[in-house]
């Protein structure tokens, strides 16, 4: 082994394409906007948007009287007197 081949940096070992350093670039660029959205959207939050005051809210369900059925009294009819 030559002395030079094993000092040689890393980085020199590390070869790569055009395309790999544009997608490793893109990649750090999407990151980087990310964070930056992010901490933007943390420090302006958004405002809640306001509710209208004309809409009037439903009213709950009622019961209805058809619903509240009573049984028939057990009272003797007064039209069979024999």
């Amino acid at each position: 082994m030559s002395p030079t081949k094993s000092a040689e940096p890393i980085w020199r070992k590390l070869v790569l394409t055009r395309e790999e350093i544009r997608a490793i670039c893109f990649v750090l660029l999407l990151l980087v906007i990310g964070v930056g959205t992010k901490r933007y959207r943390h420090e302006h939050p958004r405002a809640a948007p306001e509710v209208a005051t004309a809409h009037v809210p439903a009213k709950p369900h009622e019961t209805r009287k058809t619903d509240q059925i009573e049984p028939p009294s057990a009272a003797p009819d007064d039209d069979d007197s024999d």
